[in-house]
């Protein structure tokens, strides 16, 4: 056979080509599709209160999956049918209407608002922020924390919370108590400090509270802070954290933390029949806390009992840590003479 008999018209090669671009197509698309389904029907049905489906939960918040349908709506445009593409879009639009619903915080219901503009002694300032390690360097982590000017700080992963570390929180806050726990955790408070303490638990969670006096009342203040290993079943540590927040229900507490559990958890739900979360109730805008810079979980958290006013909570933006800060201002309750 001669080698002109052997060779490629151009059109058969062009037509090879383009069934090897198909197929790297379909390739890559076939795993999007995949996660966007299992994403969908999980997020939509269990969510994550079943074992191993709950890493499945964490894995593939809505922007994810908004992204993944696009990416397969891109790939497939050239070969796929109209209605085809138009679903991919259409389920693309669905889950970001989905995020934008869970994690948007319209304008405050004005008829449970305190007025942001009066003051009281009782008002309190709280403030909640995983430092990461000073993963940028400690001076603008504590010059962040000053600029906050809360009266209570609880902080997650001061790292290496060693002597060094604590007379320097020392000295950068003359005016706070420092209450250093295990794991990297610390309370710094205005107020004086009446007992600390580690919590031991069983669970794969750390736990600590602190007791502060405010006004002639005794608060409670509790930092936790959960593995982010995806596989781990957060119910036992979600409900200890609970029962622990609840021993105190007759005075007022505050529970906050890295929980590496977004807020949409089904472990959360029980939260709310107890507790109050400020930025559901009085926050604006997106409640999502990481990963800065583009944040699309909400996996810290700040919760108050039933006894707290609450006037205000925002989310502060900063390089500084890969996790953005809660920031809360309070109300005591009237003290009956």
């Amino acid at each position: 056979m001669t080698e002109k008999g052997t060779a490629l018209s151009p059109q058969v090669s062009t037509n090879l080509k383009s069934a090897r671009r198909q197929q790297l197509r379909r390739f890559f698309a076939l795993p999007l599709i995949l996660t966007a389904t299992a994403g969908v029907a999980v997020r939509a049905t269990v969510r994550d209160s079943v074992p191993f489906l709950s890493a499945v939960f964490y894995a593939t918040p809505w922007p994810l999956l908004a992204v993944c349908f696009l990416a397969v709506a891109g790939l497939l445009k050239p070969t796929a049918s109209r209605t085809t593409f138009r679903l991919l879009l259409l389920s693309a639009g669905a889950c970001a209407l989905i995020f934008f619903y869970q994690h948007y915080e319209f304008p405050a219901d004005r008829s449970v608002a305190i007025e942001a503009d009066s003051s009281s002694d009782r008002d309190l300032k709280v403030v909640f922020w995983n430092v990461a390690r000073g993963l940028r360097g400690w001076d603008p982590v504590f010059d962040k924390l000053k600029r906050l000017d809360a009266d209570v700080y609880g902080l997650a992963e001061v790292d290496p919370l060693d002597h060094d570390m604590l007379q320097r929180l020392q000295r950068e806050f003359p005016n706070y108590e420092v209450a250093p726990f295990q794991h990297g955790m610390v309370i710094l408070s205005r107020f004086p400090i009446a007992s600390r303490q580690n919590i031991e638990t069983a669970s794969n969670a750390f736990f600590a509270s602190a007791d502060v006096e405010v006004a002639g009342q005794q608060l409670r203040f509790i930092v936790a802070d959960m593995h982010s290993w995806p596989l781990l079943f957060r119910e036992a540590p979600m409900q200890t954290l609970c029962e622990i927040a609840m021993e105190t229900a007759d005075r007022p507490t505050v529970f906050m933390g890295d929980l590496n559990t977004p807020n949409d958890s089904v472990f959360c739900d029980r939260f709310r029949d107890e507790f109050v979360s400020p930025f559901e109730q009085q926050g604006r805008g997106f409640d999502c806390t990481w990963p800065v810079p583009l944040p699309v979980m909400a996996i810290d958290h700040l919760w108050v009992n039933k006894l707290w006013d609450v006037k205000s909570c925002n989310l502060g933006w900063t390089w500084v840590s890969d996790h953005r800060p809660i920031i809360s201002e309070l109300r005591l309750p009237v003290v009956a003479p």
